[in-house]
């Protein structure tokens, strides 16, 4: 029983988070105070825990045709409960907030508030303005980091890349859901458009981030490791992917290359903090 409960909170997603705002800290230079970064580890990974379980009790009836193992429309969990437990997580990340900082608690605030309104109201009526709301939630956990050393200088860009990375990876997940979307009646960018078009839009934020990983060595704010690093493990992959995959939208390789994009999250941070050596 333990084991749903965990489950639903998707324990991945929040490994990644956790990761993220550590990476965060690390590309401000410092890891100090220390106490107040994991004060930041342990509230982020709470807070994206809350908003797992908060995404798995609104889409509860979409789930039932596209995932119908998962927790609440399996029956595992019932949804008041899920709706009790996220609350409760969210609230504890909240509180930790208090004891890092007054930007931390901002952060915290506003991270809450684009999960609850993303997941409750915008993700079913507004399409492309969801997908940047969540996207925001996924870069947050890096400015995080920066705000819980107390020096957030060199995490913008790593913010933007998280951002951008993000916002792809949401447009194609929508896609391999769009049939319970469409029977949800919500408005994602594939019920609105053929599969090869939501696609494209998809990659646009990928290719746009291709274009812009040069620019923090050109301007001289990573070492000469950064570039061939980027280059090779996200650029590459993400050119490779695009081409691979844009003839075989099924369900199969949709959730591949959503895996491949997660993936493709951590060699970029992993660039990034070699990068700042």
């Amino acid at each position: 029983m333990i084991k749903v409960w965990v489950s639903i909170t998707r324990p991945l997603n929040i490994l990644i988070t956790a990761c993220a705002v550590f990476i965060g800290a690390l590309l401000t230079g410092t890891l100090s105070p220390l106490s107040k970064i994991i004060l930041a580890l342990c509230s982020a990974a709470f807070i994206c825990a809350g908003g797992n379980v908060l995404n798995d009790y609104f889409d509860v009836d979409i789930d039932k045709i596209n995932k119908p193992r998962r927790p609440i429309p399996s029956g595992k969990i019932q949804k008041n409960n899920a709706l009790i437990y996220s609350v409760t997580l969210l609230a504890c990340g909240f509180l930790l907030a208090f004891f890092i900082s007054l930007q931390a608690v901002l952060l915290a605030a506003i991270a809450v508030v684009l999960l609850v309104s993303y997941n409750a109201y915008v993700k079913r009526r507004t399409g492309i303005i969801g997908n940047m709301l969540i996207s925001m939630t996924g870069a947050l956990p890096i400015a995080y980091g920066g705000i819980a050393t107390g020096k957030i200088h060199g995490i913008l860009f790593p913010t933007v890349f998280a951002f951008l990375l993000h916002l792809g990876r949401e447009i194609i997940k929508d896609i391999e859901d769009v049939t319970g979307d469409r029977l949800a009646k919500s408005c994602s960018i594939p019920t609105r458009f053929t599969p090869q078009v939501s696609y494209y839009i998809g990659f646009i934020p990928l290719f746009f981030l291709v274009i812009i990983t040069p620019l923090p060595f050109i301007f001289k704010l990573y070492n000469v490791f950064y570039l061939p690093l980027v280059l090779l493990l996200v650029n590459l992959p993400l050119l490779i992917s695009f081409f691979f995959f844009r003839k075989k939208l099924d369900t199969a390789n949709l959730h591949k290359l959503s895996n491949i994009l997660k993936l493709e999250m951590v060699f970029g941070l992993l660039s990034l903090i070699i990068g700042t050596l």
